[in-house]
């Protein structure tokens, strides 16, 4: 299964499937978590940008939905656990490490694809500060209504934002990037695509094929 390529769907709590993330590298599995490496330029992301009523059809719940399709500038290496509700984005930019945290379902494997339930919460952690910073939280609490999360969803969340807290103060943030867990993916990305970093930090785009690709920062 490490070796294997399958999409990443992430699903809205109403079932609308909203995200699907293609063409990254699962490097490794555990009884307890899933690493993907997300190569930058190669990593397909499409994601459901608008989402408006249908026109002439006479049916409110009826929806046009609009989708961009993107990759990543930078390296990213992306952390799931199977008994935690949140999963984590590591981006490797030049001169920084990113973090970036989202409240979610541990994720399902079904038909090589891992499905998860995104809560519209998220996290950015700053290891150099100690800090964390909470996004979107007007989002959460729209969706909370609009989408009706169950008294013990909520629970879950705040517990799992406790959690993260928790998980801070004990440093598993800095140690996620420290430079030898960073020299350990890398070496797994190696061994399961047969390049070494060098190759997959060196590939740049031409005039051309930039200007035909929308490049953002996958959250």
């Amino acid at each position: 299964m490490a070796s294997e390529i399958c999409a990443i769907h992430a699903y809205k709590h109403d079932g609308n499937l909203y995200k699907s993330i293609e063409k990254h590298i699962c490097i490794y599995e555990s009884t307890k978590c899933w690493i993907f490496f997300l190569p930058p330029y190669q990593t397909e992301l499409v994601k459901e940008v608008t989402s408006a009523p249908s026109q002439g059809t006479g049916d409110r719940s009826s929806r046009m939905r609009s989708y961009s399709q993107c990759t990543n500038e930078h390296p990213v290496f992306w952390f799931f656990w199977k008994d935690h509700w949140f999963n984590i984005l590591l981006t490797l930019k030049p001169s920084s490490k990113q973090l970036y945290l989202s409240i979610s379902t541990p994720p399902l494997l079904e038909e090589k694809a891992f499905k998860y339930l995104d809560f519209d919460l998220d996290l950015r952690v700053d290891n150099s500060s100690g800090n964390l910073e909470l996004l979107n939280s007007d989002e959460y609490v729209f969706n909370c209504t609009k989408m009706r999360y169950s008294d013990n969803l909520k629970k879950e969340v705040s517990k799992t934002i406790r959690e993260v807290f928790t998980l801070l103060k004990g440093d598993f943030f800095k140690r996620l990037t420290s430079d030898e867990k960073l020299e350990e993916l890398w070496k797994k990305v190696t061994e399961v695509t047969g390049k070494s970093k060098e190759e997959f930090l060196s590939k740049k785009l031409s005039e051309e094929e930039l200007g035909n690709t929308e490049l953002v920062e996958f959250d």
